[in-house]
């Protein structure tokens, strides 16, 4: 079998493989110390076929459809309409899914490194209230996301309701300011 090779014809998952390296880079390359997450981390940032920093773009889009997709979820539940409720509130779940993913990779490419804001004066201010307030209600909206999908999923629409009533608006707020973090950090 040939390389990408599986069962003589090419793997479907071979551009998922092909960035990575056959073997770590040695210390005779200048790494010695270097634990193996760095050494494959900085593997990927040379050999990735997009730019890693545009995953703060990415990020803020999706937290716009997050929020888009509550908004329509809200709408067709005060229209009745569970369906399209259901629909709307499981995109919103799956692309905050994927806005974490995409979030945790960023930092992990890059070491952890933190975007320092730049803005001086009020609106400093303005930017550190909005990440002091964002940061841990996103660190609770998975987890009360989740329970309130379980409870919808068992039928306890009474307890899916108790939840909702302020997960809704806190999941809003995480998702615009989320938004609002990256146009202070990389736009204005």
């Amino acid at each position: 079998m040939g390389k990408g090779r599986v069962g003589g014809r090419e793997s479907r998952f071979q551009f998922i493989l092909s960035p990575l390296p056959r073997s770590l880079p040695t210390a005779g390359e200048g790494n010695q110390n270097l634990p193996w997450k760095t050494l494959l981390a900085k593997h990927l940032q040379r050999t990735m076929f997009f730019n890693p920093m545009i995953l703060p773009t990415i990020n803020a889009l999706l937290n716009g459809l997050a929020f888009l997709s509550l908004v329509a979820g809200a709408i067709a539940i005060k229209n009745k309409n569970q369906k399209l409720h259901q629909k709307c509130m499981v995109s919103a779940l799956v692309v905050s899914t994927l806005f974490l993913v995409s979030y945790v990779t960023y930092h992990w490419i890059r070491h952890g490194v933190v975007t320092r804001y730049e803005g001086q004066g009020i609106l400093r201010l303005i930017y550190f209230f909005i990440l002091l307030t964002h940061t841990p209600l996103a660190a609770i909206v998975p987890i009360f996301a989740i329970k309130a999908t379980l409870e919808a999923r068992n039928g306890d629409f009474i307890k899916h309701k108790k939840i909702t009533r302020w997960l809704l608006p806190v999941w809003g707020y995480v998702s615009v300011t989320g938004i609002l973090v990256y146009l202070m950090l990389y736009i204005f």
